[in-house]
C-alpha cells in the first residue's frame, strides 16, 4: 500500500493511541496494518470473479507480493479507491472509540 496510507507511529498519535511502551506501539501498529488489509482484501474479493481470485492467488505465490499488487492493480481499477475508502473508515473508527 502506498505511504499515504501507511500505519506508522504518526498513524496512532493522530488516532488518539496514547500508549508510550514501543512495544505496544509496534504490536498495534503490526495489528492495526493487518486489519487494514484484511478489509481491503474482503472488500475487493467481494467484486473478482472466482478465476479472478484463483488468478489472483497464483500470482501470489508464485511471484510474491510486488507481483500480485501490481496484477491486482491492473485487473481492478479501482483499487487504490478501495484502500483510500478502508483506511478512511479505519482512521474514523480509531478516532471515534478511541484507543
Amino acid at each position: 500500500m502506498a505511504d499515504k496510507y501507511q500505519i506508522d507511529e504518526v498513524f496512532l498519535d493522530e488516532v488518539g493511541f496514547k500508549v508510550t511502551d514501543a512495544k505496544k506501539r509496534l504490536d498495534k501498529i503490526e495489528e492495526l496494518t493487518g486489519e487494514l488489509e484484511t478489509r481491503v482484501g474482503n472488500a475487493i474479493a467481494r467484486d473478482l470473479s472466482e478465476s479472478q481470485l484463483d488468478e489472483f492467488e497464483e500470482v501470489l505465490e508464485k511471484d510474491g507480493g510486488d507481483a500480485a499488487l501490481e496484477w491486482l492493480e491492473d485487473a481492478y481499477p479501482d483499487y487504490k479507491i478501495v484502500v483510500d475508502t478502508q483506511f478512511k473508515i479505519l482512521r474514523a473508527e480509531l478516532k471515534s472509540k478511541g484507543l
